[in-house]
């Protein structure tokens, strides 16, 4: 294991990110794998507790996982965030499978001597944590993702794949043009960087993401998420477009869903996209939670930690 300096902050010229007073924050660890892949995590929890793999949403960044540092420390549970290719401190290379990175996220918890962990997941993190949980199933131990997966990633290997190639040629210039637009203007006053983000939400979302910390949680994880540009992200946000290159039915690591049940434009495909998953994988459940939105966690994080299985009850193996 190569432990390595931190990426330079600098740019060489004046470019958005440069123009920003904002300072990326020096991950916890910064590694270079066997495949020359540099790659950044970030620790919360508890050090010494029992580990978890945290993978953050589509555009966001391992900072998010800050949501959960008090509440993973108070259970005894080792968060190690890991930042996904060209995003925050992880290098970028081309990918279209999410098992390219799971493979990376294998080869982090080798070298940390982690043999058995389970996996936390936000959102579209949930499609790295089924590519992971398919390679490695005698090491995931559990899955959990926040919020459901994407209903994009599902469905049957048809007409969608064979478009497949042509939606894959268009839909990374396409973010990358809509992420270029947002690190142009990400140095603008919280607020207004805030707002868009609150109007495709439920009314019970806007009033958690309107509180000033949570506010400030998310300015640093979204500059973080950009800070190498947009091209990292916009592949990030394209994986979610991607249908998954194995079967469900072949993942057996078990898989809990956490969701708020509210009043967000997107919570019947949420809905749908988890009945579709649990209908699918061998062992997968729902939690929904009434009167909450997409950001339930922000405050109901606790209540996700006390129903975690244990490992032992969770396994397979003693089950059998």
């Amino acid at each position: 294991m190569q432990h390595l300096w931190p990426l330079s902050r600098q740019s060489k010229a004046a470019s958005p990110e440069a123009r920003c007073t904002f300072q990326s924050p020096q991950p916890s660890g910064l590694f270079k794998l066997s495949n020359s892949h540099i790659i950044a995590f970030e620790e919360y929890g508890d050090p010494s507790g029992e580990p978890w793999l945290y993978f953050h949403e589509g555009g966001n960044s391992r900072l998010e996982c800050a949501f959960f540092h008090s509440a993973a420390k108070a259970r005894g549970l080792r968060l190690l965030a890991i930042d996904r290719p060209g995003i925050g401190g992880s290098s970028f290379y081309r990918t279209d499978s999410a098992s390219a990175f799971a493979r990376d996220a294998l080869e982090l918890s080798d070298r940390l001597q982690i043999n058995q962990f389970s996996v936390l997941s936000h959102g579209s993190g949930g499609v790295f944590s089924l590519a992971l949980a398919h390679l490695a199933p005698q090491r995931v131990t559990q899955q959990v993702n926040l919020g459901g997966l994407p209903g994009s990633v599902l469905g049957p290997d048809n007409l969608a794949r064979r478009k497949a190639t042509w939606w894959d040629g268009i839909t990374p210039p396409l973010i990358k043009a809509l992420v270029q637009l947002r690190v142009n203007f990400s140095c603008q006053p919280l607020p207004e960087f805030i707002k868009p983000l609150l109007q495709p939400l439920s009314r019970a979302d806007s009033r958690l993401l309107n509180k000033p910390r949570v506010r400030q949680t998310l300015e640093l994880d979204r500059r973080e998420a950009v800070r190498q540009g947009a091209k990292g992200i916009a592949q990030d946000i394209a994986m979610g477009f991607r249908k998954l290159e194995f079967s469900l039915a072949a993942v057996e690591v078990p898989l809990v869903i956490w969701q708020g049940r509210s009043d967000g434009p997107s919570a019947a495909s949420a809905t749908s996209a988890t009945s579709y998953l649990i209908g699918r994988l061998p062992a997968a459940r729902c939690h929904e939670l009434p009167f909450r939105g997409y950001y339930f966690f922000l405050q109901d994080i606790d209540a996700v930690f006390a129903r975690l299985s244990k490992p032992s009850a969770f396994s397979r193996r003693l089950a059998a």
